[in-house]
């Protein structure tokens, strides 16, 4: 009896020792953090009348982590000092990305950091957790590659971190679902006599979570913050990706990740909401001022508890609907696993009520997509595809001036671990490019500015590199065959091949879209010769240039025509190619230059014509019975341009020379296109 009392022991020491330890830490918290400026404020959506102290999720982290201590140093493993301590496989694989996720949500819960910079640590995370060999390797025994498993970890890893931070948002939520699941995890584990060690470190944490939620739940006097929700989804991010791995039946594989299914699932419906509440806004030209308010990083009140504290009206009545919902999960995958004969029935009847869930629980989801698809649903325009395709398409230049280097050095250099120097020549430039807006510019539309920041960026992660790859060459496991002549070398290749190829793409862009329109006007114009109208511009300066630029991006596509080029009165410019055409003389040249090319139209262009040449334009126009238009490009004031239509039309000359003198009042820009006198 004795002896079976000793084996069951440690099982009520260890986590109560992180009871006690998360109960005083708590308490000495609330005390604390509002004095370091960790205060959460009442606003928006947020259900407490009062100023509470949130980053309390700093109990539950120091207590586990203590009470995980005292576990291994009891255990013998600190025989060998501190550093055999973390040589035991949990502590070596969660510590460091554990302090990465503490520091940053002690950060944001204090400094309100933005979303997506805090997303891409996160995914960070989840890509160093891979790399110290844990993560996804192999699913039901087969050993997935590598293009597929560092990936998956690392959106496996930020999923879970969000699903605990989004759950968050009533009193004791996140600390009570965390409890319940790794107890439940915990007590399968060990019934399946399933790995002891991570049976007691997921017992150690739910005891962190149950001290924790003595003083979270309503009235809360301590909220956790992100340092609190991020830390368990990182927790039960790392153990589900550990448990998985080695699974060899689908509902085994599955009951860790359906422990915490009710995050999970909350998560799956805010992304789903958002994403249909944005695109019908960018429909509806009456939400087009909210647009820029919803998005997926956008906190909204229609996550799961919130629907329930809207029907129950009270929070600890939601909390222990929510607890009820996560364990009745858990119990029915635990029957899965148990009942494998009946596998097939019951696959099919979980199929059912998880459709009778979701039709249940996404009420909201199915409204707003119903309410998108009544209004229409049209795709993206190509714009957006031409901006959300160049992370992929730079990503993928990356890779392939990579597998260059591997095709152009001898077969012995392939023996160096490839995927650390891929990251390495990779990370700058991803990193930089994302940080300087770069993939936020619309490259159709971008002006000079942004080519040359292009420019500074891609010099700056080359420069970057070339530093990184010093700094890391004294770690001959990386670079053991090469060179570090060979390394610099192939790294210059690497720099120079992807530079040129993203460069060049991006001034393509900007090239076709300012002259590819040109070439095919030309074209069309050549082709279709005798029967288009042919235009003769007067004034080859600025308003020229600028009236090109309109015509040859939208005249052209509902109205060609031929321009046989430009006249202008200075002399200077007679032969000479101005804005892409000749200049072939000047007013006076006009019955010479009709006889010798026909035209239908006079387009001026000028900003200042005198009063006696006006006059000659129309009567030559009149007697030769051609088309006389002008083109004004300037500022009108409102109310002249809001009494004569100006913003559509320009219906006399006399109105751009009374602009030209000047107008009293208020004054705003505009453009106007090509109209008849």
């Amino acid at each position: 009896m004795f002896s079976v009392l000793k084996e069951y022991i440690p099982l009520l020491v260890y986590p109560g020792f992180a009871l006690v330890c998360s109960l005083m830490l708590t308490w000495g918290c609330i005390r604390i953090l509002p004095l370091l400026g960790y205060v959460d404020v009442p606003h928006g959506r947020h259900q407490h009348k009062k100023p509470v102290p949130r980053g309390g999720g700093i109990a539950i982290i120091l207590s586990f982590f203590m009470a995980l201590f005292l576990f291994f140093i009891q255990g013998g493993k600190a025989d060998g000092g501190l550093c055999a301590l973390f040589a035991e496989p949990f502590l070596k694989g969660f510590s460091l990305p554990a302090l990465i996720i503490i520091i940053l949500g002690l950060l944001d819960d204090r400094f309100s950091l933005r979303s997506w910079p805090k997303f891409s640590v996160q995914l960070g995370v989840g890509i160093l957790i891979w790399f110290q060999g844990h993560g996804f390797h192999t699913i039901l025994g087969v050993q997935l590659p590598v293009w597929i498993a560092l990936p998956l970890t690392a959106i496996w890893t930020s999923a879970v971190i969000n699903a605990y931070n989004l759950v968050d948002g009533l009193d004791g939520i996140a600390a009570g679902l965390a409890a319940i699941s790794s107890f439940c995890i915990a007590l399968w584990l060990g019934i399946m006599g399933i790995s002891p060690e991570m049976t007691m470190i997921l017992l150690i944490f739910c005891a962190a979570c149950l001290g924790f939620l003595r003083y979270n739940f309503y009235p809360a006097k301590i909220f956790m913050g992100d340092t609190g929700s991020t830390f368990i989804g990182l927790m039960f991010a790392f153990v589900s990706m550990q448990q998985t791995t080695g699974r060899i039946t689908l509902p085994s594989m599955l009951l860790p990740i359906i422990a915490i299914g009710l995050p999970l699932f909350d998560e799956f419906l805010a992304i789903w909401r958002r994403l249909v509440r944005k695109y019908i806004r960018r429909m509806d030209p009456n939400e087009k001022d909210r647009e820029k308010e919803a998005g997926i990083m956008t906190g909204d009140a229609d996550h799961l508890h919130h629907r329930l504290f809207q029907v129950k009206g009270n929070q600890k009545t939601t909390a222990f609907t929510m607890y009820f919902i996560a364990l009745l999960w858990f119990l029915w995958a635990a029957g899965m696993v148990l009942f494998d004969a009946f596998l097939p029935g019951l696959v099919y009847l979980t199929l059912l009520v998880g459709i009778f869930t979701t039709v249940r629980l996404a009420n909201i989801e199915i409204y707003d997509s119903i309410t998108l698809a009544s209004r229409g649903f049209r795709l993206p325009k190509k714009s957006i595809f031409l901006t959300l395709i160049h992370p992929v398409g730079d990503i993928i230049v990356f890779v392939i001036g990579f597998f260059l280097i591997l095709l152009l050095h001898p077969e012995k250099h392939f023996q160096f671990n490839r995927l650390i120097i891929l990251l390495i020549f990779l990370v700058p430039y991803v990193l930089l490019m994302n940080l300087n807006g770069l993939y936020r510019t619309f490259w159709m539309r971008a002006g000079i500015n942004r080519l040359l920041a292009l420019v500074k960026v891609l010099f700056l992660s080359a420069v970057i590199g070339y530093v990184a790859i010093y700094l890391l060459y004294a770690l001959e496991k990386y670079f053991n065959v090469l060179s570090l002549r060979e390394l610099v070398a192939y790294y210059s290749f690497f720099a120079l091949f992807t530079s040129s190829v993203i460069f060049g793409e991006r001034f393509a862009i900007m090239y076709l879209e300012r002259f590819g329109i040109r070439l095919f006007f030309n074209t069309n114009a050549k082709i279709h010769h005798e029967t288009l109208d042919k235009i003769l511009i007067y004034g080859g300066g600025l308003n020229c240039r600028l009236y090109l630029r309109s015509v040859f991006s939208q005249s052209f596509l509902t109205e060609p025509f031929e321009i046989i080029g430009i006249i202008d009165d200075d002399k200077v410019f007679r032969g000479l190619n101005v804005n892409g055409f000749t200049v072939l003389g000047s007013a006076e040249d006009l019955d010479t230059i009709y006889e010798n090319n026909r035209f239908d139209r006079i387009i001026i262009t000028l900003s200042r014509i005198r009063e006696d040449r006006m006059d000659f334009l129309r009567q030559w126009a009149e007697r030769h019975h051609i088309g006389l238009a002008v083109f004004v490009s300037g500022e009108f004031p409102v109310k002249e341009a809001e009494d004569k239509h100006i913003f559509s039309i320009v219906s006399d000359i006399e109105m751009k020379k009374k602009y030209q003198n000047g107008f009293a009042g208020e004054r705003k820009s505009t453009t106007i296109g090509d109209h008849s006198l």
